[in-house]
Parts: structure tokens; C-alpha cells; sequence
């Protein structure tokens, strides 16, 4: 995550060591001994430790907190829409069946009515079937008798 190093001022240390009684051989070694060690630490515990500057490139709760918000209206905006269409498509359904029902009816009418023609006109064609099988039942008896007449 980071790159923190502890800087240790050697000199300024050295010279605090020397000022309160040290050889200044020993002091020179101890600062540089000390530098050491705050640089292994450095490197093994604070690397995985966040700068400001890392944190600033995630999310806060703010952030989280404003981000939620903006979701929750869309989704009540998407809602509000879709309860429009389905209003519309009630609509349209509604418009449809209208439609379709009247269509029915007309065609109900126009099929009973083409039924009521060919029922008439079959009946006329039966009469007149029926008043020429007359007209043939009489003119057969008047031949009969033609020829009943002439036999005798």
C-alpha cells in the first residue's frame, strides 16, 4: 500500500549520545544501528499500513452513503415508469379487446346474414325443384294416359 520509511537524523542522535557522556565512536555506531532498525521496521511492519493518499482513492461511508441514495431514486424512478406502462399497456389491452369485439360482432352479423341468403335461396331452388318435379309428375300422368288411351 505505502512506501513509509522512519528517517532517523543521525547526527542530531550521535550528538545527543555524545552530549550526555558517550564516545563519540560509540554514538556514531548506536545512531547508525538505530537507523537500521527503524528501517526493517519500516519495512516490515508499516508496509502494509494506508497513506492519505491511498485512502482518498476508496469510497467513504459518505460516499457509500450518497451512492445508495442515488440507486434507491433511480430505482423509484425505473418503478414510476414501469407502473406507466403498465398503465399504457392496460390501455391498449383494454383497446384491443374493444376492437376485437366489435370485429367478432360484424362478422357474426355478416356470416348470419349469409346464412339467412343461402337458406332463402336454397328454398327457392327447392320450390322451383319442387314445381318442376310437378310440372314432370303432371306431364308423365298426361303421357300415361296418352298411352293408356291408345292401347285400348
Amino acid at each position: 500500500m505505502s512506501n513509509l520509511a522512519m528517517k532517523l537524523d543521525t547526527l542530531s542522535y550521535a550528538n545527543r549520545l555524545i552530549d550526555a557522556g558517550c564516545e563519540r565512536k560509540l554514538a556514531e555506531v548506536h545512531a547508525l544501528a538505530q537507523q537500521d532498525t527503524l528501517i526493517e521496521i519500516s519495512q516490515k511492519y508499516l508496509s502494509n499500513v494506508a497513506t492519505k493518499e491511498d485512502l482518498e482513492k476508496y469510497a467513504t461511508k459518505e460516499d457509500l452513503a450518497a451512492f445508495k441514495e442515488d440507486i434507491i431514486a433511480r430505482i423509484n424512478s425505473l418503478e414510476n415508469k414501469t407502473d406507466g406502462l403498465e398503465s399504457k399497456i392496460d390501455s391498449v389491452e383494454h383497446k384491443l379487446e374493444s376492437k376485437i369485439d366489435s370485429v367478432k360482432h360484424k362478422l357474426e352479423s355478416k356470416i348470419d346474414a349469409v346464412e339467412q341468403r343461402l337458406e332463402s335461396k336454397i328454398d327457392a331452388l327447392g320450390l322451383k325443384l319442387t314445381i318442376r318435379l310437378g310440372g314432370i309428375m303432371i306431364a308423365g300422368i298426361i303421357a300415361l294416359e296418352a298411352i293408356a288411351k291408345l292401347h285400348v
